[in-house]
């Protein structure tokens, strides 16, 4: 928890401590409060999480209202940063536990019809409670209910511990949602080619180039998952659907890279060059690049180190960077495509060096 807390913030404590306390309650085992050693583990947490944060606090008076207050409880309560609708994280779940998903019904049926041990209220707890307490939160993303998915693991591996079955809905309806994929893969190119189907998202851009191999592995993984499981076993064929998967996104997933790396863009800028972010802001673009990078017009989740940088000429208006930009030709910005009309209205003359996907690196030639 210490170490959670130190990663993530409170979240780490509030989740686990919230969990066990509602076991306790519900099972009346109160010996283990005792058995947990509530003292020393306190001492013991207190002294990896504490130290840190109290440091921070120290030598930045605000940080507690900006961290705690801000990034915490206000964004769970009021933020409209990252809004989703309330049923957001149910197909997230859902989606998530593929090609398991349809074992879930069948799971849920067994563990109501069984005597269930504690150990499964324990799990069920679990999973309910993390997926409850950031249910409500105004603040959404997908990554917030990865703890959920090992309860969903253990739930279905308890409530098929008996003699395996072949076949069976939950497998050939997971084998043709697979199969159905791998087909939509293999025929994307074609398709555009012809003019028949055309994609406007940027991110389907790589499936030109990789949706006809990794369609094929999937359609052949899944067509192997089915057999397998008619043959054998009906979970051994839907670990087979998940495994082909799984392979086929890392062997293409550096198609992808591009879509969400600025690595391509930025890295080999010369050393004496300088970057400017314009209206968002890409970490990755100052590891790649090796240098700081300006920041116009966006600060979001910067706010709070942007008070206490000492650099100047770091944090710039639209018109402090036209000026650069016009003037500088060691001056750079990468931005948004669509933000390029925008910056033109400003700098005429400004023109796109290097692009990947809706990123542009933009300069301004002779300047």
């Amino acid at each position: 928890m210490a170490l959670a807390v130190l990663t993530k913030g409170p979240i780490g404590m509030i989740l686990p401590v919230g969990i066990v306390c509602v076991y306790i309650l519900l099972t009346r085992r109160f010996s283990l409060i005792r058995q947990s050693r509530p003292v020393s583990g306190t001492l013991v947490f207190l002294a990896v999480a504490a130290p840190w944060y109290i440091l921070v606090c120290l030598r930045n008076p605000d940080f507690f209202s900006f961290f705690f207050i801000n990034q915490n409880i206000q964004r769970y309560a009021a933020s409209t940063e990252r809004y989703q609708p309330f049923f957001f994280f149910i197909p997230v779940i859902l989606g998530g536990a593929l090609p398991w998903t349809f074992f879930l019904p069948s799971a849920i049926r067994e563990i109501r019809q069984s005597k269930m041990p504690s150990e499964i209220l324990y799990i069920i707890i679990w999973f309910t409670l993390i997926f409850l307490f950031f249910t409500p939160s105004r603040s959404k993303l997908a990554t917030y209910v990865l703890p959920c998915f090992p309860p969903i693991a253990l739930i279905l591996g308890y409530a098929f511990r008996g003699p395996p079955e072949k076949g069976g809905t939950p497998l050939y309806a997971a084998g043709i949602l697979w199969m159905c994929l791998g087909i939509l893969l293999v025929i994307h190119g074609p398709l555009q080619s012809l003019g028949i189907a055309t994609f406007s998202s940027g991110n389907a851009a790589p499936l030109a180039d990789i949706g006809i191999a990794a369609g094929t592995i999937i359609v052949f993984g899944s067509a192997a998952g089915i057999w397998l499981g008619r043959r054998f076993d009906s979970f051994l064929g839907t670990a087979v659907l998940g495994i082909t998967l799984m392979a086929a996104a890392i062997a293409f997933a550096p198609h992808w890279d591009t879509l969400r790396s600025t690595k391509s863009i930025v890295q080999g800028l010369q050393p004496g060059a300088k970057l400017y972010a314009y209206d968002e802001y890409h970490p990755s673009s100052s590891f790649y690049a090796g240098r700081q990078v300006g920041l116009v017009d966006c600060r979001g989740e910067l706010v709070f180190g942007i008070k206490r940088n000492k650099v100047k000429g770091y944090v710039l208006s639209l018109d402090e960077l036209a000026e650069i930009m016009n003037t500088d030709k060691d001056a750079y910005c990468l931005t948004n495509a669509k933000r390029i009309t925008k910056l033109r209205k400003k700098i005429p003359a400004l023109a796109v060096v290097k692009q990947s996907n809706d990123l542009c690196l933009l300069h301004v030639p002779g300047s």
